[in-house]
């Protein structure tokens, strides 16, 4: 079982050792298991393995008794939650000129992967005139 130090300077990083008899040279194979059993692949780590199900590969050392000690890798390698700011620009004018868009009563709006395709943007998400 792999632990955590909630003291660390990131407590979100787990570990733990664990001895392996596979033959030298060999390869380890080896996944994470997050316990509460939630997420896409029902607790199981599928990173770096774009929905395959493969097991993460690490050489082993090639002599008896040698050490690894494997890369820190994100969870299912989904990496940092990232911010960006994106600016959307759209020019109505053609709409306004034809009456399909009436800029004192409608409103243009972003939708897409950042809100779920079909959800209400929040007020931030309204694209304003500029």
């Amino acid at each position: 079982m792999l632990t955590n130090d909630p003291s660390a300077a990131n407590p979100n990083v787990y570990s733990g050792t664990a001895v392996d008899t596979t033959p030298n040279p060999g390869v380890l194979g080896y996944k994470y298991y997050n316990s509460s059993g939630l997420g896409f692949n029902g607790g199981w780590d599928d990173g770096c393995l774009n929905g395959t199900s493969a097991n993460r590969p690490y050489a082993l050392p090639g002599v008896s008794g040698g050490t690894i000690t494997l890369p820190t890798v994100f969870f299912g390698d989904a990496g940092p939650q990232q911010t960006s700011v994106v600016t959307f620009r759209v020019n109505m004018a053609q709409k306004v000129n034809t009456g399909a868009f009436n800029p004192a009563t409608g409103a243009v709006v972003v939708r897409g992967t950042l809100n779920g395709w079909g959800a209400m943007p929040s007020p931030s998400r309204t694209i304003r005139r500029f």
